[in-house]
């Protein structure tokens, strides 16, 4: 017994089937039949469902029917996930272009030989499918699965695996796969190095048809070399996703897992060509956004858009500053502010822009430094604000490149009209420290143990102490009852 209502454009819902002799069924293409799909329990012989392009809703019974080889409820508005079928003689299942969920049962279903469970939203790994020795085609493309992909060992009838458009990781099994004919992989995250797939067909001599899809993913130059099949094969694999670039000191650098001199590397800044060579690092100068461009000497096929592959870093922004700041000081002098900094390098440094400001938040620019632009040795520089009144002050030091480039130092607080005496500039120190304090008679300097240094008599105004001769190092200058530490470079 049939039951064929197929492209009659039916406005009802699915009727509950209750046929014991029913074999074949097909209400396809009917965009307006709603409903879920019967159960059709009492339908043991059916042994044909076709139910596709048309608008059948809800989950998917757990079909049992002994006696059903063929099975399509393809493009529906199906959803829930998709059971684990028990029909020992069930030999194609399309549910492919639905909306199921969660992950896809490790079938026992002995003499499936096409399954089609494509465009849904299934989630998970992909079982090894050990229950299905006899399958031929795959189709799980479109979906959201994960983790890596098995090696579907013992099916040697497996023609067709497609996986594109998942999330995939992990490298590609070397399959031990005698008929695979065509792998779609497609827009996934995998990477590794591509097998040669010496036990399938996927390189055998024509007549066997071969599509290998590898492109949109992670593999690099290194991945693909040495593979002469992929000339002779239907392969596609441009393009991949972008490469690490990696700060090694002050250098960028890329990675493909090629050898330098069989790859010609260009590098940009703000997107134009600033280096093109053999070499897989370079040294930014100046601020910008950086990234390299990658070809390779047989692997990028100028003459086939298909394997045209460029592989290109992600983008890397460089802050180059004007300057290597080392430390940066205020110290109230009187009525006065006394600045010093020094710097460890410069490059193509211009000045130093002096900015004060009462909050913290609004500076203005005091004055001007000239930098010494460019130098590998140490550097000192020193400004007096002449300006300042009673009450808290914060400094910073804008530096300024020749290109205009510019960064702000961190910035600095002191107090004026404060009840403490004591003052030593600069701190830290290298050769000479200077101490200011209102009080008479003696300094003394201190390890941080507590082991006098040194001691000397203080003049009227400030008295300057060789400190050269000290190991680098924390000590502590003492007049009367005050102290301060500094720091000895």
């Amino acid at each position: 017994m049939d039951w064929r209502y197929n492209r009659t454009n039916l406005q009802v819902v699915t009727p509950n089937f209750n046929f014991p002799l029913l074999t074949y069924i097909d209400i396809s293409d009917n965009p307006n039949l709603g409903g879920n799909v019967p159960s059709l329990a009492s339908s043991t012989n059916l042994q044909i469902c076709y139910a596709i392009r048309s608008a059948l809703t809800g989950s998917i019974p757990n079909f049992s029917q002994q006696n059903l080889r063929i099975l399509w409820l393809s493009s529906n508005q199906l959803t829930g996930t998709i059971p684990n079928f028990n029909m020992p003689i069930l030999q194609q299942l399309r549910l492919n272009n639905n909306q199921l969920t969660g992950t896809i049962p490790n079938f026992n279903l002995p003499n499936l030989a096409y399954l089609y469970i494509n465009v849904n939203q299934l989630t998970g790994g992909i079982p090894n499918f050990t229950g299905m020795p006899v399958l031929v085609e795959f189709f799980a493309a479109a979906n959201q699965l994960s983790g890596n992909i098995p090696n579907f060992a013992n099916m040697p009838n497996l023609k067709t695996i497609s996986l594109s458009v998942n999330q995939l990781t992990g490298s590609i099994p070397d399959f031990n796969l005698p008929s695979l004919s065509t792998l779609f992989l497609r827009k996934n995250q995998l990477s590794g190095n591509i097998p040669n797939f010496s036990n399938t067909s996927l390189i055998a001599a024509p007549p066997a048809f071969t599509q290998l899809w590898l492109y949109d993913n992670k593999f690099v130059f290194g991945d693909i070399e040495g593979k002469t099949w992929l000339n002779t094969t239907d392969v596609e694999y441009e393009p991949q996703a972008k490469i690490p670039i990696v700060l090694n000191g002050t250098s960028l650098s890329v990675n493909t897992g090629s050898a330098n001199n069989v790859q010609q590397f260009t590098w940009y800044k703000d997107d134009v060509v600033v280096a093109t060579n053999q070499n897989n690092t370079f040294t930014p100068t100046s601020s910008g956004k950086y990234y390299c461009k990658i070809s390779h000497n047989t692997i990028t096929t100028t003459s086939d858009t298909l394997r045209n592959l460029i592989l290109q870093s992600d983008d890397y922004n460089a802050a180059i500053l004007p300057v290597e700041l080392l430390n940066f000081q205020v110290t109230p002098l009187s009525k006065t502010a006394y600045l010093t900094w020094q710097t460890a390098s410069e490059r193509n440094a211009s000045h130093f822009d002096v900015q004060r400001s009462r909050d913290g938040k609004t500076f203005e620019k005091l004055g001007q430094v000239k930098a010494h632009g460019n130098s590998a040795t140490l550097q000192s520089y020193a400004f007096t604000d002449e300006t300042p009144a009673v009450g808290t002050y914060y400094y910073r030091l804008q530096q300024v490149d020749f290109d205009g480039t510019t960064a702000l130092s961190n910035i600095v607080s002191v107090e004026f009209g404060s009840k403490h005496k004591l003052q030593v500039f600069p701190n830290p120190t290298k050769d000479k420290l200077t101490i200011v304090s209102k009080s008479k008679g003696e300094y003394a300097i201190f390890d941080m143990i507590g082991h006098e240094i040194r001691r000397g008599g203080l003049l009227n105004n400030a008295t300057d102490v060789t400190v050269s001769d000290l190991p680098i190092g924390f000590y502590v200058v003492k007049v009367a009852e005050e102290s301060v530490k500094f720091f000895k470079n």
